[in-house]
């Protein structure tokens, strides 16, 4: 079964009743318009995991949200390329 959403064709790969997962496939324009983004996503993300990847018993725990939103702002800051991608996104 096919859905539109916003553009992008989902599909439709149902794992469980109460776990839908959708599968984008977009056209190759849209590829080109959100691979800046989701790099910026990806960069944060990974970013976090090794934050907390770090963090073993006796250390002072992982920053948390907050935490990780101010860091954020502040390297936004300090780097253009970072800056130049949504906040939301990368959040």
């Amino acid at each position: 079964m096919r859905h539109r959403f916003s553009q992008f064709h989902l599909r439709d790969s149902v794992t469980s009743a109460a776990c839908p997962r959708y599968r984008l496939s977009p056209t190759p324009a849209q590829v080109s318009a959100l691979s800046e983004p989701c790099g910026h996503a990806r960069y944060v993300w990974n970013l976090a995991v090794e934050q907390h990847l770090y963090w073993s018993p006796g250390r002072k725990s992982a920053p948390g949200f907050a935490e990780q939103c101010r860091q954020l702002t502040e390297a936004r800051g300090e780097f253009e390329w970072l800056r130049s991608g949504s906040i939301i996104v990368q959040q």
